[in-house]
């Protein structure tokens, strides 16, 4: 589209971060390396080619699994996104989810589109019996996940809404 591949974008802005951070530092390499494998970087780096590989697979399937299926924007958008991160209590697996599909099924994704589906799967994922954190709130206040789940859905619909609605009013911009 403009610009740089997102991997090669993403290269560069890892790799200049790494090097700024190392300067900044100023640390032997000695102990540059000693907290490398305390850190165990390797473990980014797999999981950053994992994720350039299951967009690159997914891709590939959507040309066919997905051909034809039309999904409104809301749903595709708000919706989908919602449930997943409801369901797994991980935004980052709600997104890597929706944004393929997205990214197959729209004309065009933009930041608005990126930024409605992240509202959306993080205001799931905020609820999800699955999300640590609400479990060990629940636990930590002697209360229980149905009543959690009450107190927070209607701040959760608002946040969709306002995400929503500021990602909408984005897309429009741009185009």
């Amino acid at each position: 589209m403009y610009g740089v591949a997102i991997n090669i974008a993403t290269f560069i802005a890892i790799s200049t971060v790494l090097v700024l951070c190392l300067i900044y530092a100023k640390k032997t390499r000695r102990e540059i390396i000693s907290l490398g494998r305390k850190m165990k970087i390797w473990n980014f780096s797999l999981i950053l080619l994992s994720v350039i590989f299951y967009a690159t697979i997914f891709g590939e399937i959507s040309r066919s699994v997905f051909h034809g299926v039309r999904l409104g924007s809301i749903i595709l958008l708000v919706v989908f996104p919602f449930i997943l991160g409801f369901l797994t209590g991980r935004v980052q697996l709600a997104s890597a989810i929706a944004i393929p599909l997205a990214l197959y099924c729209l004309d065009v994704f933009d930041y608005g589109a990126f930024a409605i589906i992240f509202v959306s799967a993080l205001s799931g994922y905020i609820m999800s019996p699955a999300h640590p954190c609400l479990i060990l709130s629940v636990e930590y206040f002697r209360s229980s996940i149905p009543k959690a789940i009450k107190k927070l859905i209607v701040p959760s619909i608002l946040f969709v809404i306002c995400g929503s609605f500021y990602g909408f009013i984005l897309r429009l911009l741009i185009h």
